[in-house]
């Protein structure tokens, strides 16, 4: 009896693991099928709570004028996958909704809604055949589209501007009688870290104030920078991304009354990277082993809490200009700083210096 009861039971879980490898090859051979079928019943579904239903006669039929345009996960599917689309990355360019609209158009609709938001740039080239102005060209072209979004330009207002002449206005913030600013970033991260700031002062409160940390940068380090002043700012434009990025968002807020920003050119402290300069200094000597300074710079080295204090006070005396460096009152050069990291030691290092010439100072007024 005992024999039969556990061959029984063996039995049942041979099957039903049989049954359900075989369920789950069904299903993954065949998901077309579940695919069609549970769109079918969807649609009757739709169709049962609707017209064929017990209360269908209160429903009011759809205006077949009406004509919606959904883009989901499965038109995303079949774009990636067309040799003629190869729309691979979303969000798509906005050079794709331009000719979904110019395709659109040509069906001389009454009036076209485009429910979708525009936000920041897709890239800030400085040309009429960047994505942004081909879009804002096929959109400015027609009187009969309502958009979810507003667009606007860097740094102006333009309700009163020519929208032909749109790029005329793209001009350095700072300095009007030098070269109109570049405005191409060509790096995601950077183009991303002006984004954060544009939404921050997008969606705070109004009567929120916002401090934000620029950087020596935006004065163009690739030429010395002996404590530069901030009115000096936009007089060269930054040949490098990062403080090309930070002169952009400088030029953002240099006008508003609720934003400070704090520009830095070095800081030190606690829990930094081993390998910025004055830790590596100190660990060099608690280890007993050679200082090496590929070329000797002079810094404006910020200590942390110095910072920290500094912070705390304009949180709570906002000042009346609202781009400041904070700097120390007297500069060091990395020389200096192994020279008084070398006196921590029980016993003293060796400090080499591989170039003679000293580097591009590096220090800003306060």
């Amino acid at each position: 009896m005992n024999f039969k009861v556990e061959y029984i039971n063996k039995l049942k879980i041979t099957i039903t693991t049989l049954l359900v490898i075989f369920l789950c090859l069904f299903a993954y051979f065949f998901k077309d099928f579940f695919n069609i079928v549970e769109n079918k019943l969807i649609d009757l579904r739709s169709y049962l709570s609707t017209d064929g239903g017990l209360y269908g006669g209160k429903f009011v039929h759809a205006d077949r004028d009406i004509v919606i345009v959904s883009v989901n996960d499965l038109t995303q599917y079949e774009a990636a996958r067309s040799s003629e689309l190869n729309l691979t990355r979303w969000p798509w360019s906005r050079v794709v909704w331009a000719k979904l609209i110019n395709f659109i158009e040509k069906q001389n609709p009454k009036v076209l809604v485009v429910d979708l938001n525009f936000s920041n740039y897709e890239d800030m080239s400085r040309n009429y055949t960047s994505p942004d102005m081909v879009l804002a060209d096929a959109l400015g072209y027609y009187d009969n589209i309502v958009l979810a979004t507003a667009l606007r330009t860097p740094y102006r207002e333009t309700a009163n501007y020519d929208s032909s002449k749109i790029l005329d206005y793209f001009s350095n913030p700072y300095s009007p009688s030098s070269d109109t600013l570049n405005m191409y970033i060509d790096n995601k991260t950077l183009d991303e870290n002006i984004s954060m700031v544009e939404n921050i002062l997008e969606y705070k409160k109004s009567n929120a104030k916002v401090i934000l940390f620029g950087s020596g940068a935006m004065y163009d380090k690739s030429r010395p920078l002996c404590k530069v002043k901030e009115e000096t700012i936009g007089e060269v434009i930054p040949k490098d991304l990062y403080g090309k990025s930070k002169m952009i968002i400088a030029g953002m807020i240099k006008n508003r009354r609720d934003v400070l920003m704090l520009n830095i050119f070095a800081c030190y402290g606690y829990g930094e990277k081993e390998s910025r300069f004055p830790s590596y200094a100190v660990n060099q000597v608690i280890k007993g082993e050679d200082i090496i300074i590929n070329q000797d710079v002079v810094f404006d080295y910020l200590f942390v809490e110095d910072m920290q204090r500094i912070v705390s006070y304009f949180m709570e005396h906002f000042p009346q200009t609202n781009i400041i460096n904070i700097t120390p009152s007297s500069s060091t050069s990395l020389g200096e700083i192994a020279r008084i990291a070398n006196t921590l030691g029980e016993k003293r290092v060796n400090i080499f210096v591989s170039k003679e010439e000293m580097n591009n100072e590096y220090t800003g007024d306060n």
